[in-house]
């Protein structure tokens, strides 16, 4: 009688009032609008929230990868006995309020676009590159509701106590969260098996930043040899195609948008734009940005600064502060991840550095795309130190 669930929760109260079994009608009108309730798209269904066994101390809050969600990853990572001191999560951290949250259903691209829970869009991994501007929605609303709840979580237990936590595409979100965070430093980051969105924008800044504005000593060599030329500089910008700032105001629509056209490559993307479109594609760069010039050359930007706004403007978040330098950030990856691979976290690591986070990383043979006992064991002395709570 009916095709599959949607059909028969559409259906099903409308069939029970033609063959006279009213009393099961509101009951299935019932179970069909908490069923939409809960899978409607873009909507952030409640967290899973488990208490701490002991006084509230600290929070946890985890995210998971496309495709699960709390109720699904929750159990299995509470499970897990690590290696070495044969500890549970709950366990270990018996103080820890713990919030398992739970990515909106939105269409995933690569999946045909049929609806998945994922945190944000994005083509293949091996081509993240491509088609950047699929993540921009996802992350920018992803990352406005981890804000809210992390704010909402220091309010009640501290900012020093509270630890942002995710797995793949929930790390990368973790990250995404962590760069455009504005309130004060909090506890930690824990990011497993993840990669940075938009890490070919933070390489690319320092590139552009690098060879406008080498260090000291290399301009100082050039000096000695009389052979600081300014012109090569502007050669160099318009060989690789980069549009630069126009004046004082470096916020402007078109400064991430010039960049994210050179790095963005869609020849192979069947659901890329047609040339035809980019007269009215926001992600084009104007004539006039392509050949725009740095307005002061003799005053090197602050790299970290920059790429931040940029990476900010990325995702559409309005936010500002460096406060990310001052949260300490764990990275745990397998080095035989065939799904995000180990090269991706190792950028990930690379490009944090290189805007003054506090980061460490540890890898782990034989690993594919999950956590492990070992990796927990470092997790939680990690988390230990960072939170000052004494071993057991």
């Amino acid at each position: 009688m009916f095709r599959d669930l949607d059909h028969f929760l559409w259906c099903g109260p409308r069939c029970v009032e033609i063959h006279q079994y009213n009393i099961l009608g509101p009951v299935l009108e019932y179970i069909k609008m908490a069923y939409l309730k809960k899978t409607a798209p873009g909507v952030f269904p409640e967290p899973l929230v488990i208490s701490s066994d002991l006084s509230h101390r600290q929070t946890f809050l985890i995210l998971h990868g496309r495709g699960s969600t709390a109720e699904k990853f929750g159990p299995p990572l509470l499970e897990l006995v690590t290696s070495k001191t044969k500890e549970t999560l709950q366990r270990a951290f018996p103080h820890a309020k713990i919030i398992f949250l739970t990515a909106s259903r939105s269409r995933a691209t690569i999946y045909g676009r049929s609806y998945t829970h994922q945190w944000f869009d994005n083509w293949h991994l091996e081509h993240r590159t491509k088609s950047q501007h699929l993540q921009v929605e996802g992350l920018a609303a992803s990352t406005t509701y981890v804000h809210k709840i992390l704010k909402n979580e220091i309010a009640i237990i501290g900012k020093e106590n509270v630890v942002l936590w995710g797995l793949s595409q929930g790390c990368a979100t973790s990250l995404a969260s962590l760069l455009s965070w504005d309130g004060e430093p909090f506890g930690a980051v824990v990011g497993m098996c993840g990669w940075l969105p938009f890490a070919n924008l933070i390489k690319d800044t320092n590139a552009i930043t690098s060879s406008k504005y080498p260090t000291s000593q290399a301009a100082d060599k050039n000096d000695d040899n009389g052979d600081a030329d300014s012109e090569s500089d502007d050669d160099a910008e318009s060989t690789d195609g980069e549009s630069s700032e126009n004046g004082s105001d470096h916020d402007t629509d078109n400064n991430y948008f010039s960049r994210l056209e050179k790095l963005d490559d869609n020849s192979e993307d069947p659901f890329s734009f047609s040339g035809d479109e980019a007269e009215y594609d926001p992600f084009s760069p104007s004539r006039d940005d392509q050949n725009s010039e740095l307005s002061n050359k003799d005053t090197p930007p602050d790299f970290p600064a920059r790429a931040i706004q940029d990476f900010r403007d990325a995702i559409d978040q309005k936010t500002t502060g460096m406060a990310y330098q001052r949260i300490p950030i764990f990275l745990g990856h397998g080095a035989e991840d065939e799904r995000v691979t180990i090269e991706m976290g190792q950028e990930a690591k690379a490009c944090l550095q290189s805007v003054g986070a506090d980061i460490s990383m540890l890898e782990y043979e034989a690993l594919g795309h999950w956590y492990s006992p070992e990796m927990m064991d470092d997790i939680f002395s990690f988390l230990r130190e960072k939170l000052h709570i004494l071993e057991p």
